[in-house]
């Protein structure tokens, strides 16, 4: 994580699923906020290009739910993504 988000702002997310790895980053406003990177396995490899990059933000909404509740539990906020 680069640095805490915002929960008020909306959350841009820009994924390359080319070859073997899949990257996000995770953006608000022009800042980047957190970068994902993941080797893919050889059955999601095979995958068409929608698949992977759909996989890519899904990984990346489970992370920045982990980020949330992180983030919330220490605040005592309880908003969810």
């Amino acid at each position: 994580m680069l640095a805490l988000p915002n929960l008020d702002l909306s959350f841009e997310i820009e994924t390359d699923a080319s070859g073997g790895r899949i990257g996000v980053v995770l953006q608000q406003g022009k800042h980047s906020i957190a970068f994902f990177s993941k080797k893919l396995n050889p059955t999601m490899q095979r995958q068409s290009a929608y698949t992977r990059e759909f996989f890519a933000i899904t990984q990346t909404i489970a992370n920045l739910d982990i980020i949330c509740c992180v983030r919330n539990s220490l605040s005592g906020s309880t908003n969810r993504v």
